[in-house]
Order: C-alpha cells, then structure tokens, then sequence
C-alpha cells in the first residue's frame, strides 16, 4: 500500500493531498516520492530474502518469501535499468 501511494503521487497522482500542496508541487516533490517508492521495493527484497535464507519448519508456504523477493528484486532492478537510460 504506501509503495502504491507513493508510485501514484511521483506520476501526478493528487489522491490524498491538499490543495496548498498540491499547488506546491515540482521536482523536489515527485523526485523523493519516486526514492520512496524504490524504497518500498528494497525493503519487500529483502524481506524476501530473510525470509527465504531464516526458513524454519514455518507454516506459510514458501511461495510467500519467493514471491516477496522475486517482486522486489526486480523492481529495484527496473530502477536501476531507468535511472541508467534516463542519465543518457
């Protein structure tokens, strides 16, 4: 959910902000949301991750921590991939 929020609201998204903020917008608004949002993504790879390496005799399903790694890991690696074509 906040990975969500914070994706909407770095592409122009006006959900859940008031109008003095959103007239206050520019780069120094959308460029931490977008850093918020590769935020989000670390933190699900790594719990992921955690999760998957600490496994013991756990009741949830092992497809839960493949899933959280496998998303996170490749949004993150998305970032990467845009902030490399966008420096060009």
């Amino acid at each position: 959910m906040p990975g969500t929020l914070h994706l909407l609201r770095a592409t122009g998204s006006t959900s859940g902000l008031n109008t003095t903020r959103i007239a206050e917008r520019t780069g120094d608004f959308y460029a931490p949301e977008a850093v918020y949002t590769l935020f989000v993504a670390v933190a699900v790879a790594v719990a992921g991750a955690l999760l998957l390496a600490f496994r013991r005799r756990s009741a949830m399903p092992l497809r839960v921590p493949l899933a959280l790694a496998w998303g996170g890991s490749a949004a993150t690696a998305c970032w990467g991939g845009w902030l490399s074509l966008s420096a060009c």
